[in-house]
């Protein structure tokens, strides 16, 4: 029996590495403030999901391309992009707080390669 779960293991393994899949890293949760701490910039790993979880995000916004990150919204109702290549990416962000509503701030995902 061992040989046959040591068997299947590994073809799972395989399979991953054959289709390019990744072991799933922690999600990284940021609120406005922490952005705003951190110069609005991010450094992270390659594979890592985003989740801006703070209810005073009101907008997430990367440029559209093939190898960026798709924004959207989870089933908490945070906003949440995968960003899977190295790159620099800027994006833009508004939110709600004691200032009004709808300022656009500029945001930097740095991904290390």
């Amino acid at each position: 029996m061992q040989g046959v779960t040591a068997l299947l293991i590994g073809l799972v393994v395989r399979a991953g590495f054959a289709s390019g899949v990744a072991t799933p890293l922690a999600p990284l949760r940021v609120t406005v403030r922490e952005l705003a701490r951190h110069n609005n910039t991010l450094e992270i790993e390659p594979g890592t999901e985003v989740i801006w979880a703070d209810v005073h995000f009101e907008t997430i916004w990367f440029r559209p391309d093939r190898r960026g990150p798709h924004v959207e919204r989870n089933e908490s109702g945070w906003f949440r992009a995968v960003f899977r290549e190295p790159g620099v990416y800027r994006g833009l962000y508004t939110f709600t707080g004691i200032w009004g509503r709808g300022t656009l701030h500029r945001m930097t995902v740095i991904v290390k390669g």
